[in-house]
């Protein structure tokens, strides 16, 4: 499915090219574009989603926030 897709091609393009290449039954990049560009983003703080990650965050230890905010740093895409 399209839900899918877009999961597969967020995570790693190159791989998602090599799939398609190999004949694997994905739309094609144009159009996971144009049905992405349809998403309505609500453009404002999510609190709720804050409150998780602080819950989480006070679960974590030290190392393993430094791996989330190094992992986060590496994939910023516009």
């Amino acid at each position: 499915d399209i839900a899918s897709a877009i999961s597969l091609r967020s995570v790693s393009l190159k791989a998602y090219r090599f799939l398609l290449k190999k004949n694997f039954p994905l739309p094609a990049l144009p159009s996971l574009r144009r049905w992405a560009s349809t998403f309505n983003v609500n453009h404002r703080i999510l609190f709720d989603v804050l409150k998780l990650m602080k819950s989480k965050g006070e679960e974590m230890t030290d190392i393993e926030k430094y791996s989330v905010v190094a992992f986060d740093e590496t994939y910023v895409s516009k």
